[in-house]
């Protein structure tokens, strides 16, 4: 059975719809500029407590998932997004769950579907 993904997740900031998708290339960049495997940041090991990331390692990996569909903003450019956000009552947290989840699971790093058989454990190298 094929099963397909959804092109991008969206992050609407000021009424505006931005398309988030991390392809390969950003993600490579992403984790050279920040020296470490991404499944590292948001996936901790077995036993550990989950701790939000720095907002500003949040911010680059939404910057990398920007180009795809808006090459051009430029990392101040996010934070300026992210200010807005703020100002319509978001913050860290929801930028976590309601934007960068969905963004790794349209970009292949989370399971589609959490229902089906448990896949196996996976090591993450640095």
């Amino acid at each position: 059975m094929t099963t397909t993904r959804k092109p991008y997740t969206t992050w609407t900031v000021n009424g505006e719809d931005y398309k988030l998708r991390l392809t390969t290339r950003q993600v490579c960049d992403i984790e050279e500029k920040l020296g470490v495997n991404l499944l590292k940041i948001f996936m901790p090991r077995p036993g550990e407590d989950f701790n939000l990331p720095a907002l500003k390692v949040m911010l680059i990996i939404v910057h990398g998932a920007l180009q795809k569909y808006h090459h051009g903003l430029k990392l101040d450019d996010v934070y300026d997004l992210f200010d807005d956000y703020v100002s319509d009552g978001f913050g860290q947290t929801e930028l976590m769950m309601d934007v960068i989840m969905p963004l790794f699971e349209v970009s292949g790093f989370i399971p589609k579907d959490k229902t089906e058989e448990k896949a196996p454990t996976l090591s993450v190298v640095e």
